[in-house]
Order: structure tokens, then C-alpha cells, then sequence
């Protein structure tokens, strides 16, 4: 249950930020800023520019965000030499930086099958062919869970994340769609 508006980035009494969003992935952001911050009043002078982007909807890929902002006149003049991605949150006075990038891998399976009426126990059916698939997708993610609780020197990072976040269906292939058939078949 929220305790503060969701949208309203409320301060409480201790400097806690509540909004949504606030731990994923502004604390890291927040981190940054804090630390240029230092850095300037420090008289820190870079040999390059620095740029500091936040750039909206990386859960879907950033199509409207950083892949739309690479394709801009503005973002070729940058010159950009190397970019430092979000990173992770630390409780401690380090940031982590983490080699290689952890991307998003869509994955789209057409699965195909024996298709009949309903009231048949029909073989290889998409629906037996999806269920074995995504067995082995469970039994690969348990493995790097298992390998993160046996190894206490691993984190995140170390082990490659399977999560399923959308699953739909289509129609049969031989099923003549309603608006395709001829008025009189269903009036």
C-alpha cells in the first residue's frame, strides 16, 4: 500500500524519496549526479566532455529513448568515445561497474501443432510443443538461481536471468474468419 502519492517524489523527514520509480533506477541516477556534483566542487576538469543521459522505457527496449536518441543529428556531434550504463545501487561510498552489457534477448517462438476439435487428446498439439520449451527455459533459470545461492562470490551479474513476461496465442490456421465468411453463415 503506498504511503505517498506514487507521482509525487515526496521527501519524508530522514531524506527517504517516495515515488515511483525512486529505487529503480533514479537512486542510481541520483548516485551520478551527486558524484559530478563533488567532482566540480572538487575543481575537477575532464579531457572531454561528459554527457549524462536519462532516457525513458528501457524495459521495452528504449525505442522511444536512447534508440531514438542515437539517430539524431545532436547525438553524432557528441562524439561519443565510451558510455557507462546505469550501473546498480551501493549502500556503501563505491559504484559498481559490471563488464559487458546485460541485454534484453527477445525470443519469438512460432509454435505449430496438430490441430482438431477440442474434445480430442490430439499428439504434438503447440500446446505440448510450448510446454516442453519452456521446461527447459524454467530449468536453465533454476540453474543460475541455484548457482547464485551455492556461490556466495557470484551476484547477479554473474548469471544469466530468464524471466517469461508476455506468452499469447494466435488462432488456428484453419478457421475462416468471421468477417471472411459469407453473411448468411451467420446470421
Amino acid at each position: 500500500m503506498w504511503t505517498h502519492e506514487a507521482f509525487s517524489a515526496d521527501i519524508d523527514e530522514e531524506g527517504r524519496i517516495f515515488a515511483r520509480g525512486a529505487q529503480d533506477m533514479k537512486s542510481v541516477g541520483t548516485q551520478c549526479l551527486g558524484a559530478i556534483r563533488l567532482l566540480k566542487a572538487d575543481g575537477f576538469q575532464p579531457k572531454r566532455t561528459l554527457y549524462v543521459t536519462f532516457v525513458p522505457d528501457e524495459e521495452i527496449g528504449g525505442i522511444h529513448g536512447m534508440a531514438a536518441f542515437v539517430e539524431t543529428d545532436f547525438y553524432k556531434q557528441m562524439n561519443v568515445g565510451f558510455c557507462l550504463d546505469e550501473g546498480g545501487t551501493s549502500a556503501f561510498d563505491v559504484h559498481h561497474l559490471f563488464y559487458a552489457e546485460r541485454i534484453r534477448w527477445i525470443l519469438k517462438l512460432k509454435v505449430a501443432g496438430t490441430a482438431g476439435h477440442g474434445s480430442l487428446l490430439l499428439p504434438d498439439t503447440a500446446g505440448v510443443k510450448l510446454n516442453y520449451v519452456l521446461n527447459k527455459l524454467m530449468e536453465f533459470r533454476e540453474s543460475q538461481i541455484q548457482r547464485l545461492k551455492n556461490d556466495q562470490s557470484l551476484s547477479i551479474g554473474d548469471v544469466t536471468t530468464v524471466n517469461l513476461s508476455q506468452l499469447s496465442g494466435g488462432v488456428q490456421s484453419n478457421v475462416v474468419p468471421r468477417f471472411l465468411r459469407p453473411y448468411s453463415t451467420y446470421v
